[in-house]
């Protein structure tokens, strides 16, 4: 976390910690029972969300009343602290979306790549950028509270050049660096992913098997995939 990035490394591990544990959580947590989740004493506790409140990244949510003693504040995490974007290309179609820290999408856009773009990988980048641009000035959100832009390719995805491969269903992408394209008109890390795994990520993150510890998903669209989850990998 951006304001942990000074601290002892034991601090940083526990403010990620803290943090993660807001953003599961279904309702506000007070510190005493984020102490008992995490097993850290009241004073690292303290100091912990000092420094996550002063950097915005959570924020109080009310007061809860425990078995003894006065109500305790609870806190959340601050949903506006940054935003992710994200794009996915099917064919000629694509979808993006920009999410705050809850996973909450604030804006949504869908449509068509043009014909240039599906077997031009110059044409691509610079409709992804145009597009880019028009959602982020749709969203009202700052450029500077964009944290990263992950994107979903329908296709292999190398690990180390993040070039893809194989991507029969839309040429352009093909040995295109597309992260080198985009991080020459945006400053925030670029991701790129096989669109299957990122899906089969999101359900189990977000959606029908956040409960299981290991699923499938399936796609079919333009062509058909398959993207495993086993053991939250």
């Amino acid at each position: 976390m951006e304001s942990l990035h000074s601290e002892h490394a034991s601090r940083k591990i526990n403010g990620q910690a803290v943090w993660q544990a807001l953003a599961n959580s279904n309702a506000p947590l007070s510190r005493a029972e984020l102490a008992r989740e995490l097993g850290l004493s009241k004073q690292t506790l303290s100091e912990i969300m000092g420094l996550l409140e002063r950097a915005e990244w959570t924020k109080t949510a009310g007061h809860k009343q425990g078995a003894l003693g006065r109500a305790a504040q609870s806190y959340e995490i601050n949903p506006d602290a940054g935003f992710v974007l994200g794009v996915v290309f099917e064919g000629e179609q694509f979808t993006m979306g920009l999410a705050d820290m809850r996973g909450q999408i604030r804006v949504k856009k869908s449509g068509r790549l043009t014909a240039k773009a599906l077997v031009d990988g110059g044409a691509l980048g610079e409709q992804l950028i145009h597009l880019v641009q028009g959602l982020i000035a749709d969203s009202g959100v700052k450029t500077s509270a964009i944290r990263y832009m992950v994107i979903g390719c329908p296709g292999v995805v190398d690990p180390v050049s993040l070039r893809v491969h194989h991507s029969p269903n839309l040429t352009s992408l093909q040995n295109l660096d597309l992260k080198r394209v985009l991080a020459d008109r945006f400053e925030w890390p670029i991701f790129l992913h096989n669109d299957l795994n990122l899906h089969a990520y999101g359900e189990y993150r977000y959606g029908c098997s956040q409960n299981t510890s290991s699923s499938v998903f399936i796609g079919l669209g333009s062509g058909i995939g398959m993207g495993i989850m086993l053991g939250g990998q």
